[in-house]
């Protein structure tokens, strides 16, 4: 019975084997070298992995500027413009080229709100994808929200 089922669990091996021959005869073997294989590929480690911090990597922002210089992009939409400043000013010291590390699902957030896997530095069109997202799920899209971290910058 022990044998029976080693040369079905072999043979079933062998079928499910994607890069094992289905028929196997003397003949396939012996013709069979290794300088015919293909190499498989090297999967070179993604960098993201290696970084592991939580807080934003941004580049400081233009001091002249700050967050005064956006707040008229803000003003644009009918949510609470104070209350957005002091989100943006958490999320990324108003840093539109502000890149988070990798975050827990693997993926970053990007310019001036921190926009979660959408590249966008622009700050007008980040500002205008933060508004849709706002409107969505409302001011705890962002974490410095739910944290009351935002608070310090009212």
């Amino acid at each position: 019975m022990k044998i029976l089922i080693t040369v079905l669990l072999s043979a079933a091996l062998i079928w499910l084997t994607p890069a094992a021959p289905r028929h196997i005869n003397k003949q396939s073997v012996r013709t069979v070298s290794l300088k015919s294989a293909k190499p498989i590929p090297a999967v070179p480690a993604k960098p993201e992995q290696a970084v592991t911090a939580a807080a934003p990597v941004a580049t400081p922002a233009p001091q002249a500027q700050g967050c005064n210089a956006y707040k008229h992009l803000l003003a644009q939409y009918d949510w609470n413009t104070q209350v957005m400043a002091a989100v943006m000013q958490a999320e990324s010291s108003c840093n539109p080229n502000a890149v988070s590390p990798v975050n827990y699902d693997g993926v970053r957030d990007y310019g001036i709100m921190q926009l979660h896997g959408q590249e966008i530095y622009d700050p007008a069109t980040n500002i205008a994808h933060a508004y849709r997202l706002w409107t969505t799920q409302g001011y705890h899209a962002w974490s410095v929200f739910n944290s009351g971290k935002y608070l310090s910058y009212m």
